[in-house]
């Protein structure tokens, strides 16, 4: 999960307590006016998103740290001074780019301050004249023979994939429309027909260019340009291709040791005409700055989601060096002023990024960009919310004991939230809350009759520093750890109306999911307790009931009526240690009295469901429960009297480690997409049909 990679990584990354008494020593020396500009870890701010008048600020902080080589080596070292101060009040939607310049000028020289470098990140004006050069492949087509046309059919019986809001479409690596199947693997876009049998390879399309390492003299260029996700739009007739591009160079100097580095990121669309399916081609582009986070399809318009991180040195005269780009068929240009939102105090050069794109034409309906980051993001009908977690770390009572200097510190986490409205697909903030905590994923928001509900887990380590001042040493003495989980319920300004706390110690949440007025959500440490809350009213949320049961679940979905799904880990009641896969069914029918129904015990360690909803096919209707496994793909029916059965299992040689692992029906065939093949089963018995190679 985020918290524990986050966690991890901080870890690798903390200095050694000499480090960090010499570092905070000089601070306290420099700095004695005010608070110093570096941190020995994240402290936490009080930040606020208001819109009035039309003009809006957004901030959700993100810890912005680029990393510089100095003669080799990695240094933290005395500010040459004082940071300058960031005035950002009454700052909303701006109206000239010299005011991002003055502001985002004043983060990026106190960022630098804070680590002390020299050279760095070149800007990606500078980079884009140093770079090298490469040729970039055209898209290209393969047609197949033996292709019949065939309109869509409406009416036709196929899967979709498995999203969290009914109506919103999320992008994967496989989707069918009924008639055709389109799968997107290692860069290329494969189209088949939908045939059981007579299944035809029709095209294949390379849609990116992969990776390129260039050995250049006095550097090198890394590239790599990765196709995502894929989107059915057009009635079918067209694919949208989500693409994620990352440049590196870097250039030294054998005689002084001196080095410098260039890095962008981009995410992009493509959209190809597939009215032909034997020969897709290209019909329009649209491209923006960042990192690909996420996106999401509704009424024809396509989201898209990116954090840029703009870590090199700022130009006046040049926006793309500070404001984040887009790029309209082939026409780049900085996000305007007027679009982008800065927040009282911010310390963070990077920009989360949001367009609204009518995939038609891959024309820009509207744009937002936000000086800060997400980490998880949900989208209801009308709204968009993300969350960015911060790590906060509180200092208490400071005092001498046996001859040392002893800090009491406390750290905790704390959500922010910031909603965005969609109408027709234009974008425009409109509230920013808070809850203690960190969320486990999308599922742990959900929204409902205007109302945002939101699941966390909250962690408290109290800590104590003792330092040696005679012998220049700091060690570390542990002193409490709390972990419990609590659900909110907050209104659309944000603000909390109800909430639920003090759940499940010394547990985290595992799985959340929302059905109207009942919330479910998972904790675990060495039993699952399933819990079941009534939302129907908001003010005054209630846990109905609590079932526990060993192992978890990872993943929940609700099956029909009075059904509730769930796909986990079983584990050892007294220790907690996993020992496989578990299927569980549960009757939700009485919320107040949960009861496990049927349980199913695998021999699969891992499952790719387990963290991606999308690899998951669940389709009561035709009595499938579908997922990859470790070595295979299962396939599952289900029955209230005798329980899970199974159906199918796909295995042989073939490399399940690679993922995107995806099993689809249409009509009364199955198809199972694997590592370069598909694997045809006639549902009716669930025998093969055929294996083709892609």
């Amino acid at each position: 999960m985020f918290k524990d990679a986050y966690k991890a990584d901080n870890a690798r990354i903390r200095p050694t307590p000499e480090t960090r008494a010499r570092i905070l020593s000089t601070l306290r020396e420099t700095q004695a006016s005010g608070k110093a500009s570096l941190q020995s870890r994240h402290t936490r701010q009080t930040i606020r998103i208001w819109k009035a008048a039309g003009a809006a600020f957004a901030c959700l902080l993100i810890l912005c740290s680029g990393i510089f080589a100095v003669k080799g080596i990695l240094m933290l070292r005395k500010p040459a001074s004082e940071p300058r101060p960031v005035n950002t009040e009454s700052v909303s939607g701006l109206s000239a780019y010299d005011e991002v310049y003055d502001i985002f000028s004043n983060i990026s020289y106190n960022s630098h301050l804070a680590y002390g470098t020299e050279g760095g990140a070149l800007s990606s004006a500078e980079a884009a004249e140093a770079a090298p050069k490469t040729a970039v492949s055209e898209d290209k087509d393969v047609p197949m023979d033996g292709a019949a046309e065939a309109a869509t059919d409406s009416s036709a019986d196929y899967s979709e994939t498995n999203v969290q809001v009914e109506g919103i479409d999320e992008g994967d690596s496989v989707k069918t429309d009924g008639k055709y199947l389109y799968r997107l693997e290692n860069n290329v876009l494969s189209i088949l027909s939908c045939e059981g049998k007579d299944t035809k390879l029709l095209s294949q399309t390379q849609v990116a260019d992969g990776s390129c390492n260039e050995e250049l003299n006095g550097g090198s260029f890394l590239s790599t340009d990765d196709a995502c996700a894929i989107y059915l739009i057009e009635n079918g007739n067209a694919v949208a291709v989500v693409k994620s591009t990352w440049r590196y160079s870097d250039w030294w100097d054998e005689g002084t040791g001196d080095s410098a580095y260039s890095s962008d990121t981009a995410t992009a669309v493509s959209v190809y005409d597939v009215s032909d399916r034997t020969a897709p081609t290209l019909s329009a582009k649209f491209k923006q700055d960042g990192s690909y986070l996420t996106s999401r399809i509704l009424d024809g318009v396509l989201y898209l989601i990116s954090n840029d991180a703009k870590d090199g040195k700022p130009v006046e005269t040049k926006p793309e060096t500070y404001v984040p780009c887009i790029e309209e068929n082939g026409t780049e240009h900085p996000i305007d002023a007027g679009c982008i939102y800065i927040v009282p105090e911010p310390d963070s050069t990077q920009y989360t990024v949001i367009s609204a794109i009518r995939l038609s034409d891959c024309s820009l309906i509207s744009n937002q960009s936000v000086l800060g980051g997400g980490t998880e993001f949900y989208m209801s009908q009308n709204n968009l919310y993300f969350s960015r977690t911060i790590y906060d770390t509180e200092e208490g009572d400071a005092y001498t004991e046996d001859g040392y200097d002893v800090q009491e510190y406390k750290d905790s986490s704390h959500t922010e939230l910031l909603r965005f409205s969609l109408q027709d697909g234009n974008i425009a903030p409109e509230a920013e809350g808070e809850v203690p905590g960190y969320l486990l994923n999308q599922f742990a928001m959900d929204e409902y009759e205007g109302n945002l509900r939101v699941v966390t887990t909250q962690d408290e380590n109290t800590y104590r520093t003792y330092t040696d001042s005679k012998h220049g040493w700091v060690n570390y003495q542990a002193d409490r750890d709390v972990q419990e989980n609590a659900l909110y319920v907050l209104d659309a300004s944000l603000k909390t109306i109800g909430k639920i706390e003090g759940l499940a110690e010394d547990e985290r949440v595992y799985s959340v999911r929302f059905a109207g007025e009942t919330g479910y959500f998972v904790t675990f440490r060495e039993t699952d307790p399933l819990f079941s809350v009534d939302l129907r009213n908001p003010e005054e949320p209630k846990i109905m009931g609590k079932l526990k049961i060993p192992g978890f679940s990872s993943y929940l979905h609700v099956y029909g009526n009075g059904l509730l799904f769930g796909l986990g880990m079983d584990a050892d009641e007294e220790t907690g240690i996993t020992n496989g896969l578990k299927l569980s069914m549960f009757d939700t029918s009485d919320p107040y009295n949960v009861t496990e129904l049927h349980t199913m015990y695998l021999e699969s360690d891992w499952s790719e469901a387990l963290y991606n909803h999308k690899a998951i096919l669940i389709a009561p209707e035709r009595d499938l429960i579908a997922f990859p496994a470790e070595n295979g793909y299962a396939i599952y029916g289900y029955s209230t009297k005798t329980g899970f059965y199974p159906k199918a299992t796909v295995e042989g040689d073939l490399d399940w480690s690679a993922g995107d692992t995806r099993g689809v029906y249409a009509d009364e065939d199955f198809y199972v997409f694997t590592d370069h093949a598909v694997t045809v089963f006639r549902m009716e018995d669930f025998s093969e049909l055929v294996q083709l190679s892609l």
